[in-house]
């Protein structure tokens, strides 16, 4: 969808594509070679806007992410750099196109079962106490299952956070048991609720990234 620059092409067409594609990068290429992601504030201070690009003396940063990494390696990298897109290299090095944040955040979604309904629960313990087969028997002897599961580490302590996106609304009969278990229950948000404004936020955030 995003196409890369060539050598050849002027600092007016970069500029003029980092508009239009709404990015303030794109990648350089030279043939099938991805020589590196060329920024908006690399152009800035040249006059010349008809000079090629591949007459301008840069020293490109390289990222890039092959095309046979997972979604969360890649989430990784392009949070690392703090970019927009990422390209992406086949196994010969050949430059294959590039993964935008948005396609990121749409394929995550999926991941993430945000758009499957359900409830979430969160649940806060010892790291050391922490089993996800010991969560998921729980919830599964309540006729449900974990659509997805994400632990974080609490600030300033030896606690963890463990968020459940669970495949069923009504929630009381799994909370009984995490209860009488001896987990605590942090948080916990039915479909109706939570729900929605997951919901109203993720469009918030995809129609910001089509701006």
């Amino acid at each position: 969808m995003i196409p890369p620059l060539m050598p050849y092409d002027t600092v007016e067409k970069a500029m003029n594509w980092m508009k239009e594609f709404h990015s303030p990068e794109l990648p350089l290429v030279n043939g099938p070679l991805y020589k590196g992601l060329l920024k908006e504030d690399d152009l800035l201070d040249i006059d010349n806007i008809q000079q090629k690009l591949g007459d301008l003396e840069l020293r490109l940063e390289r990222p890039f992410v092959r095309s046979s990494d997972h979604l969360y390696n890649i989430i990784k990298v392009i949070t690392q750099q703090n970019i927009t897109l990422m390209p992406v290299l086949g196994e010969n090095e050949a430059f294959e196109g590039v993964i935008t944040l948005q396609s990121i955040i749409l394929n995550f979604s999926q991941i993430s079962a945000v758009s499957n309904p359900g409830g979430i629960v969160t649940l806060e313990m010892p790291a050391n106490d922490y089993s996800l087969t010991e969560v998921s028997r729980i919830v599964e002897s309540n006729n449900a299952i974990i659509l997805n599961s994400t632990v974080q580490s609490v600030p300033n302590s030896s606690l963890i956070e463990v968020t459940l996106k669970i495949n069923i609304v009504d929630l009381s009969g799994i909370m009984a048991s995490f209860e009488r278990f001896g987990y605590a229950i942090k948080n916990i948000y039915q479909e109706s609720t939570y729900g929605e404004i997951l919901k109203d936020r993720y469009d918030s955030l995809m129609n910001y990234l089509n701006i």
